[in-house]
């Protein structure tokens, strides 16, 4: 797997020799950027436009924000933000799924542009606070992907400089990000919400609560959603991403329609079968047979050929089926919400 970092390093030194960067400054989608010095943490915020990105359905865009001092010898490098299209999206989360594919370093956020998923989004970037900031600059490394991950376009812009238009004395943070988490559960191929299966109707109950509270609070801003669909793994395999994904869009439309929920803000995940939720499931079981059944998962690589193996256990097997397999079918989410201090 290639490393993203390794990867921009290596074509900025290319782009730098051929003296291409800053051809395209213009085009960078980041708007009102600030630095700030909040004790000892730097605190940068800025703001993605995506009405400004001319970015196709395949392409997919890594931004990655740069600190360095002024003498070029310190540099601090955040974690990217990636952005793409929808149908790279599905491609990428297949080959997450199917090959195990991972970004590396792992994005800060992963934002799919569709044509409802427009407007502006909110970048907050923090870094411990080291003596050579003061006069630093803060700059983006840009590269642009289509098809088959080639590269099409690249470039380095300077986003502040210096860092700071001054040093403020340190003031203390307003905001604060809250996480919270609940199961769906489905029946076999299926990703239809149903509120009286298993304990679904404690879970939306759980679900209305937490929403209910959250939006009727005035200092509460719900700044985002990630939902992740699982399946599973009984069937075939590329089936069963195909169900995850629809199980998650289901619940992504559940709260957009249930809670007023904007769709811009609902970050959709699936993950096809859930082979380190069962490995869980037995560790945490008393099951007589749980440590054949993650022996073989540990160790059969091949999928088929792990499921053969499962399947002729009989007995083992069936019990798998009926208790075990059914908590696997399930979703999850995350709120991510801003608290404003009083």
């Amino acid at each position: 797997m290639k490393n993203i970092r390794s990867l921009l390093l290596t074509t900025i030194a290319l782009l730098a020799s051929a003296n291409l960067y800053g051809q395209h400054a213009e085009y960078l989608p980041l708007t009102s950027t600030n630095a700030k010095k909040i004790g000892e943490t730097v605190v940068i915020e800025t703001t993605l436009d995506l009405d400004r990105l001319d970015l196709h359905s395949k392409q997919m865009m890594i931004l990655t924000p740069i600190l360095s001092s002024n003498d070029g010898v310190h540099s601090y490098v955040f974690d990217p933000i990636v952005i793409m299209g929808r149908n790279r999206h599905k491609a990428i989360r297949r080959a997450e799924v199917l090959n195990g594919f991972r970004f590396d370093p792992t994005p800060q956020q992963t934002i799919v542009r569709t044509k409802k998923n427009r407007g502006n989004r909110a970048i907050h970037l923090e870094a411990p606070y080291l003596f050579w900031m003061d006069d630093a600059q803060l700059s983006v490394d840009e590269n642009i992907y289509g098809c088959r991950l080639r590269e099409l376009a690249a470039g380095r812009y300077t986003v502040l400089q210096p860092l700071f238009a001054s040093l403020p004395a340190p003031v203390p943070a307003a905001v604060k990000t809250v996480t919270s988490h609940v199961h769906l559960n489905f029946p076999v191929d299926s990703y239809v919400i149903l509120r009286d299966f298993m304990d679904n109707a404690a879970e939306l109950a759980e679900v209305d609560r937490i929403l209910s509270e959250m939006q009727s609070d005035e200092t509460i801003t719900i700044g985002g959603i990630r939902v992740t669909g699982y399946a599973s793994p009984e069937g075939d395999p590329v089936s069963n991403v195909r169900l995850s994904e629809h199980r998650t869009d289901a619940f992504a439309t559940y709260l957009h329609k249930q809670y007023g929920i904007p769709e811009e803000i609902i970050e959709v995940n699936w993950m096809g079968e859930d082979w380190d939720g069962l490995v869980t499931l037995m560790n945490e079981s008393e099951f007589a047979d749980r440590s054949t059944v993650i022996e073989i998962i540990n160790g059969e690589v091949n999928v088929q050929t792990r499921k053969s193996r499962l399947m002729s256990l009989e007995t083992t097997y069936q019990t798998l089926l009926k208790e075990y397999y059914p908590l696997l079918r399930r979703i999850e989410y995350e709120i991510m919400c801003i608290l404003r201090l009083r």
